[in-house]
């Protein structure tokens, strides 16, 4: 485990601390218990594609600029077709609401790569430096 790696993994976890604090007692007042779990799945699903595009966009940086765009694009790709097919999944093997769980995937998704082209971004300029 890189300590790029630990430090990503570090700003996921207080980024994510920071919208579950801010977020869980709206959440618990003015939700029903299926639309929490279809939160926290949401959640989960984004969770697991930011940490795979982190890792996959992070080997990109060693390869030739169009290696790079083509791992990048092809990665991007290839992790929604994997978020689709999991949400697919769960819609269809759970009774979670699937409007509330699209929005939660979408809500992390959105802020997880934000931070994931913050990371790449300042990884790639330390390493031109």
């Amino acid at each position: 485990m890189t300590p790029d790696f630990k430090r990503f993994l570090l700003y996921v976890f207080l980024l994510s601390l920071v919208i579950w604090g801010v977020s869980v007692y709206p959440l618990t007042l003015y939700t029903e218990e299926n639309q929490l779990h279809s939160i926290v799945a949401g959640y989960f699903v984004s969770l697991i594609s930011a940490i795979l595009g982190f890792l996959l966009n992070t080997s990109a940086l060693r390869k030739s600029t169009k290696s790079f765009m083509v791992m990048v694009f092809g990665g991007m790709g290839i992790r929604l077709l994997l978020i689709i097919t999991i949400v697919a999944l769960i819609i269809g093997l759970t009774k979670l609401q699937p409007v509330t769980l699209l929005g939660s995937v979408l809500f992390f998704y959105i802020f997880f790569m934000l931070l994931e082209i913050f990371f790449i971004n300042k990884l790639k300029n330390n390493s031109v430096n």
